[in-house]
């Protein structure tokens, strides 16, 4: 019956969650049990029972493994590395790969969240003092100091830099938000052709698509040719998936020119949103075994590229961000003790 079938937001898991359920039944599938049996004892696990128990029934029904991982709302890569494995014949594979993938993103991205969690705390509290500042200190001091004859040059460009300094943060804060949301809302309503039309009039969103576009398109490519596909067969299978995407959408266009007799290579370096350097793959090498070194060397390089680059960006930003903070805690003191020093000296 339906009341007792588990709902999804019951059996979801977290990304952790994911990729433990994931690893176990790799292992178990290694292991020559039947799909049935691994969910089944992954089952007596509490923290995967109602996954597994979904799972299960979803298969008994007749789905496929993946459309049932997408409907538990698993992470995009594993459903479409689950997706491959199926067609492979060989799913523990499929797992692993995804769960080597996905490990190395989550860890990227942790590191990325654990270096930039210090300066957030710290101009989220900066902000939070400055607030109280502008709102209840300096009202007092202005109306204390309105009655002196003059005032120092020092406390009203402090003051003045500080209020400004302030005004400049919130409109940034719900310039940001706001941003966010159109961002968000553009994203949903829009076809992949259409943000593709948009994100060719915006340089730098542009770059950062057309890198992710390409490393996505070699890291799928590599895994179809590792399971014996040719070329255009993989293009199709990557077109073929449930989510459309800018990847899938480009695609599509790869595969229409290369209908109209151009090469792989050719139809790559027309296309805007992949990479010259993964073009050029296609353009020195013909044979599959080599496409898959070139795919894989290209893969490591792109993923050592990136997280050079963002560590390089966290160096910039992270002592410009402390010497904002330490600018204004400067100005502030000043604002609030000169006036003081002042009112002592005409004493």
């Amino acid at each position: 019956m339906a009341l007792f079938q588990p709902r999804k937001s019951t059996a979801s898991l977290s990304i952790h969650h994911q990729l433990a359920f994931m690893k176990r039944l790799q292992t178990l599938l290694e292991a020559h049990y039947s799909m049935k049996e691994a969910l089944t004892y992954v089952q007596f696990n509490k923290k995967f029972y109602h996954a597994s128990n979904f799972l299960l029934q979803e298969l008994g029904n007749g789905k496929h493994f993946d459309v049932s991982l997408a409907e538990l709302s698993f992470h995009p890569q594993f459903v479409t590395h689950v997706h491959y494995g199926l067609l492979q014949g060989n799913l523990a594979e499929g797992i692993y790969q995804a769960v080597s993938f996905i490990t190395q993103q989550h860890q990227l991205k942790q590191q990325f969240i654990k270096t930039i969690r210090y300066p957030l705390v710290l101009i989220l509290g900066f902000l939070t003092i400055l607030y109280f500042i502008q709102m209840y200190i300096y009202p007092n001091f202005l109306q204390l100091f309105q009655t002196a004859e003059q005032t120092s040059p020092m406390i009203e460009t402090a003051i003045f830099c500080v209020s400004l300094l302030f005004y400049f943060l919130r409109i940034s804060l719900m310039s940001l938000m706001l941003f966010g949301l159109i961002a968000v809302f553009i994203y949903k309503k829009m076809s992949p052709s259409q943000l593709m039309s948009l994100l060719l009039r915006l340089p730098i969103a542009f770059q950062f698509v057309r890198l992710h576009t390409s490393f996505f398109f070699a890291h799928h490519l590599k895994n179809l040719l590792d399971g014996h596909f040719s070329i255009k067969e993989a293009l199709t299978l990557i077109t073929k998936e449930q989510n459309q995407s800018i990847l899938t959408q480009s695609l599509t266009e790869i595969l229409s020119t290369l209908d109209q007799g151009d090469s792989l290579y050719q139809s790559l370096s027309a296309h805007s949103f992949f990479s010259d350097r993964l073009s050029y793959i296609f353009q020195t090498n013909e044979s599959q075994a080599l496409i898959r070194l070139s795919l894989d060397l290209y893969l490591t390089e792109t993923f050592e590229d990136v997280t050079q680059t963002i560590e390089k960006l966290i160096k910039y930003i992270q002592p410009i961000i402390f010497s904002l903070i330490a600018m204004s805690i400067v100005l502030i003191y000043l604002s609030i003790l000169m006036p003081m020093i002042n009112m002592m000296n005409t004493i």
